[in-house]
C-alpha cells in the first residue's frame, strides 16, 4: 500500500515577545487627526521619571516625587497632579500584544504586534533584524488614529538627572494643585442624549471595577460588555493620568483628553458626581450626554 500523504505543514510559532529598554531618548515624528508635530521622549525607569514634550507643551511624571506636571507655553501655565503606586514600565503593553505578521515599512523589514482591546486597537512595529528598536506605534479608534514614528531610538543605561528638573513655571504660586476624580469601583449611570434626528437616546452604564457593561433595553434588565473612549470606560477615563483638569469653580471640575486633536472628550463632575459627558470629533458637534444619574451600587447587576 502507497504510504499516507503528508498533512498540511505546522504554523510556525509566532517569535518571542519584542523586549524594549525602559531607559531611553527618542525622536517621534506624531500624525494626529491630518497634522504632525515632532515629539521628544526622556524614560529614565530606574529613577522614577518620565518626560514627554513637544513645542507647545511637555508632561513630566515625577514618580519619585509623586507628582505630574502638565506645562503649555502659550500662555505659560503649569497644572500639578498627585502620583501613586508605582512607575509603570513605558512598554507594559507588550507581553499581553499578539504577532500579527512580518511586514515592511519604509523599506525596512518589521514585525507587527497588536493589542486588539475592542473599541481600540494599539500596535507596535519593531525592526525585524533588532526586535529591540520600535519603529512606530498606532493607537485607532474607529477612523480616529494617533500614528508615532520612531526617526531616532537611543537606549541609555542612564539620563542626565537635569532633563527632568520641574520647569520654574511650576515653582510659581499659580500652580494649581489637584487630584484626578475618584470613582465608586461599581457604578451604575444612566446617560441621555439626543440623536440628530430629534429622539432621546437613554441607556444605562454599570461599571464593575474592570470594565462597563451597557443596557440599551427599556425597562433596564440585563447588560452586555460594551466598551468606549479612552481606557474603554464611558466615565471612568476621566481618572486616569491622560485626564487633565481644563476648568474648575468651588464645586465643579471640568476633565478632559484630547484637546485641540482629532478626538476630544470632557466629563463635568459637580462635588465629585458625574454630570455631564462631551465628545467631539474635530469640525463636527460635539455630542453631548446628560449624566441623569450616577450612584454606586453593589457588585453583580444582571449581564445577559
Amino acid at each position: 500500500p502507497s504510504p499516507p500523504s503528508p498533512g498540511p505543514p505546522s504554523p510556525s510559532p509566532p517569535p518571542p515577545h519584542p523586549v524594549l529598554a525602559d531607559t531611553f531618548t527618542a525622536h517621534l515624528v506624531v500624525s494626529e487627526g491630518g497634522s504632525k508635530v515632532n515629539e521628544t521622549v526622556y524614560s529614565d525607569f530606574i529613577n522614577k521619571r518620565l518626560l514627554e514634550k513637544d513645542p507647545s507643551s511637555l508632561q513630566l511624571l515625577r514618580y519619585d516625587l509623586g507628582k505630574q506636571f502638565n506645562v503649555f507655553t502659550s500662555p505659560s501655565n503649569c497644572t500639578e497632579y498627585a502620583l501613586s503606586g508605582p512607575m509603570p514600565s513605558y512598554w507594559s503593553t507588550v507581553p499581553s500584544m499578539s504577532f500579527v505578521k512580518r511586514t515592511v515599512f519604509n523599506n525596512i523589514p518589521v514585525e507587527l504586534w497588536e493589542n486588539d482591546l475592542g473599541s481600540i486597537v494599539v500596535q507596535l512595529a519593531v525592526r525585524a533584524d533588532n526586535t529591540s528598536t520600535p519603529v512606530y506605534t498606532s493607537v485607532q479608534s474607529g477612523t480616529y488614529q494617533v500614528f508615532s514614528e520612531y526617526v531616532k531610538w537611543e537606549p541609555l543605561q542612564c539620563l542626565d538627572a537635569s532633563i527632568f528638573d520641574v520647569p520654574s513655571v511650576c515653582s510659581s504660586s499659580h500652580v494649581q494643585s489637584v487630584a484626578h476624580p475618584r470613582l465608586p469601583t461599581t457604578y451604575l449611570a444612566q446617560l441621555k442624549t439626543v440623536k440628530a434626528n430629534g429622539r432621546a437616546d437613554v441607556f444605562w452604564v454599570y461599571h464593575d471595577g474592570r470594565q462597563d457593561f451597557v443596557s440599551r433595553k427599556q425597562p433596564m434588565n440585563c447588560f452586555q460588555a460594551e466598551s468606549k473612549f479612552a481606557g474603554g470606560t464611558w466615565l471612568g477615563w476621566a481618572t486616569e493620568q491622560s485626564a487633565v483638569l481644563a476648568a474648575s469653580d468651588k464645586n465643579t471640575q471640568t476633565w478632559a483628553v484630547g484637546m485641540g486633536s482629532a478626538l476630544a472628550m470632557s466629563l463635568r463632575l459637580e462635588n465629585g458626581v458625574p454630570t455631564l459627558l462631551s465628545e467631539q470629533v474635530k469640525g463636527h458637534k460635539p455630542t453631548v450626554y446628560t449624566v441623569a444619574s450616577f450612584e454606586e451600587v453593589s457588585a453583580g447587576s444582571p449581564l445577559c
